[in-house]
Formats: C-alpha cells, structure tokens, sequence
C-alpha cells in the first residue's frame, strides 16, 4: 500500500544534528595542551552509564563518550537528561542514517529523538525506549517509536500566513482501515477519519492496476463531478507543488467523542462534567467522531474546539458546516472567488445554523477599514440581532455582537443542529370528528 506522509512534516525533519552539549571530550584538547598535566585535572570527572540522569550544565559528570553515550534531555528543563547510546546520525540533508552496526538494547529502539518541545533543534539519533499506544512520543513518523501503532503528530500550530509552524505535540496511535470493521483497534476503540483540522496522520494513494498513484485535476473532482478521475473515497489532494492525485486519509483508532447539536448554547456550559462528551487529540485519544457526516453530500466537519475545560487539551466537537462572506479587503464588494462564503450538508434532521458560533464567538472578528490591526466596533442600536449589519459591519455576513462591555462585527461560522420541532406540530389531529352526529 503507497502511503504518502504529509509533506510539510517531512519537511520538519530535515535538520541537521546538533552536537549534545554537555558531553565534551576531555576537555583538553587544541590550544594548551598540556597545562597542568599531571597536576590531577579531570581526575574528579565521573563517567555516566547508559540510562543514567546527565545534567548538561556540569562538566563534573558526563555521559560516556567511550560508550558512545551522549546526554539526551528529558524533561523542559534544558540542562536535565538521561545518557543514551548513539546509533545513526543525521547526513548533510537531514535524513538519518541509523548505524546497522549498533543493536539497541532491549526494550530500547534506536530513534530519532526530537527535544521535549519538539523543536527539532538538537534532535539526536540513540536508543530509546519505545512508547505504548495512546503515550507521548517524540521520533516523528519513525517506525521504532512505539511498540504500538505510529508516531504521529496530535497537535500543529500555522504561522499567520496559514502555512505549518510548529509540531506543537506527537503521540502513538493505530492506524486502520475506515472502510474495514475496526478489527485493528482495542480496548473499545473504533476507527475513525482522523480529521483534516490539526491532526496529521497518513495518507493513502490510489494506485492503478500497474501500481502507480492516480493523477487527477482539483478542479474536476469539486462538487462530485462525474469526470473526476478520483474512486469512491478517495479525494483530489494536491501537496506543494506535487502533480495532483487520489488520497484518502487512513484511520485512526480512538474513543470518539459526540458532535454537539444543541441548538441551546447554555448546554455547551455544562460540558465540562462529562469526559464521554469531551474531545480531546492530544492528553487522552478522543477524537471527534467522524461518522457524524457518513453519507452526506459535501459533508462539513467535525472539529475539536478547546478551552471549555480544565484540561487545555479538552474542548467540545463542533460540526462545522459553514464559513462567513467577508470583505477582507474592505473595497466594499465580495468576491465570488476569494472572499464568499460557502455552505456545507448536514445530517437528515439537522440544519445549518450561526446560533452556537454567534453565541460563543466562533466567528470572523472583522477589521477597521481605517486601521487594519484593530476590531470594527458597531453600535447594537443600528443592526437586527441574528442578522448582518451592513450599516456597521459592511458588506458580507458581519453582525454587531456584544461580548462584555465591547460591541465588535464579527462573521460567524454555523454549525450543525438538531431541527427542533415547533411547539404545537401536530396538534389538531382528529379536529371535527364526530361534528354533526344525531342531526337529523
């Protein structure tokens, strides 16, 4: 099976070693050699063992260079770490090359281990021990990370331009099949799409019959065009600037969270008492359950949103299915290509809606035409609630929402919520029978 890793993680991961510091040779070589020979200099140094605390910051104690050991740091405290031995390096382009001559002891694999925060900057090539499924890791995307599944990314960060930042969080998880029976998974797990918002994964290619990937054009595949050259579950994805060509995301194993349809915001306050329905991709595996927009044309999305709880991590699904018309440019017009919004399917008895994005301010916070780094303030006075507000807001979906003391123009973006039937459907039934009877 041809899987294709997201390419700007691979990106990431081309860094060039840094040396560990803190695990120096003696210390004497080059200019002065020799000063002080004899006198007992370095006599009191002690030599770290595998496995053992290092701290980086002394010259006193040393991993073991004589046993290939450097000091790997382990906690985010930059000086603290454990003695590791090396087994590869990283070549000149930044790919490792892990030492066939060295076999990591059990239960260590040799990995390329990125630093606590993920930086890359000093990532070493040693042996460590492996994470268990559903644990932290910290080898992106390498096959001896875990002793279960893959080291994938939970957590991404985007720079203002929306291109990827930081791998902000990794983590091992299954990978399975979403078209199969979830028989890869365990302990109550079920697979699921792993999401397009945040959270990396794999990728799988359609290969023809000779093996190789399925070429397609983005712009004959959108809108469930008949021309498309992509097969049932698979989309057009186009990476950089790759030739386009059929992927679909492959699954991952988790303990899905619900997707919350109140149309009543008050119940999103009451979230926080229950994990089942809390999400949350990075400190516990509970994704957002995918299967929530099985079977819907150009179907929305199911996103974490966080913040609602103690855990940072913890956040409700919010299924998303529409984005605002915003005037970005603020010319006074919206451009059908760039700048108009665009509205996705929901699940039979469910509708579209701005109720729980404009209550809780998931929205587009509009700028000054004036002054492009500050919010557009309105007055409440000249707008309808629940409308856009072009006297304020301009052109587009802007509405005057208050939050606090502060009016602002904001776009809100619509979720999927449960249609409620109207008080009184159904009432009437059988009116009139029986009118009439004994006349005569």
């Amino acid at each position: 099976m041809l899987k294709m890793k997201i390419i700007a993680l691979q990106a990431l991961l081309a860094v060039t070693m840094v040396a560990a510091a803190g695990c120096p040779s003696d210390g004497s070589e080059g200019e002065g050699e020799g000063e002080g020979e004899g006198e007992g200099e370095g006599e009191d140094v002690i030599l770290l063992g595998p496995n053992e605390q290092c701290n980086l910051a002394r010259i006193d104690e040393i991993c073991d260079e004589g046993q290939n050991l450097v000091c790997v740091q382990q906690g985010l405290n930059p000086n603290q770490g454990v003695c590791r031995a090396t087994c590869g390096a990283f070549d000149a382009q930044g790919a490792v090359t892990k030492d066939p001559a060295v076999t990591c002891p059990a239960p260590t694999t040799c990995q390329a281990i990125a630093p606590p925060d993920l930086s890359l900057n000093g990532a070493q090539v040693v042996c460590a021990p492996q994470a268990a499924a559903n644990e932290p890791c910290r080898a992106l995307f390498d096959e001896e990370a875990c002793s279960e599944g893959d080291c994938v990314p939970l957590d991404i960060s985007f720079d203002d331009e929306g291109d990827l930042d930081t791998v902000d969080a990794l983590g091992c998880r299954i990978e399975c099949d979403t078209l199969g029976d979830s028989s890869e998974c365990s302990g109550g797990e079920v697979c699921i799409e792993g999401g397009r918002f945040g959270f990396g994964g794999d990728f799988e290619a359609e290969v023809d019959g000779a093996g190789a990937p399925v070429t397609c054009a983005v712009n004959q595949c959108e809108n469930n065009n008949p021309d498309c050259t992509c097969g049932e579950d698979f989309d057009c994805i186009q990476f950089g600037t790759d030739t386009p060509a059929c992927f679909r995301l492959i699954g991952m194993c988790t303990s899905p969270a619900p997707a919350i349809t109140t149309p009543n915001v008050d119940d999103i306050n009451d979230l926080e008492i229950s994990l089942d329905t809390l999400c949350n991709q990075v400190t516990r595996n509970a994704l957002c359950d995918s299967r929530f927009f099985d079977g819907v044309e150009d179907p929305g999305e199911n996103i974490c949103i966080t913040g609602v709880a103690q855990d940072p991590n913890d956040g409700f699904c919010y299924p998303f299915c529409s984005t605002p018309s915003v005037d970005d440019d603020n010319d006074g017009t919206i451009d059908p290509e760039e700048e108009a919004g665009e509205v996705f399917g929901c699940p039979v008895d469910h509708e579209c809606t701005l109720d729980i994005g404009r209550a809780i301010g998931l929205a587009v916070a509009l700028a000054d035409p004036e002054d492009p780094n500050a919010d557009r303030t309105c007055n409440p006075a000249n707008c309808t609630a629940g409308q856009p507000c072009p006297a304020e807001c301009g052109v587009g979906d802007g509405e005057c929402l208050t939050f606090g003391d502060e009016s602002l123009c904001f776009a809100p973006f619509g979720s999927c919520t449960r249609v409620v039937p109207a008080e009184g459907e159904g009432e009437g039934e059988g009116e009139g029978e029986g009118e009439g009877e004994g006349e005569g």
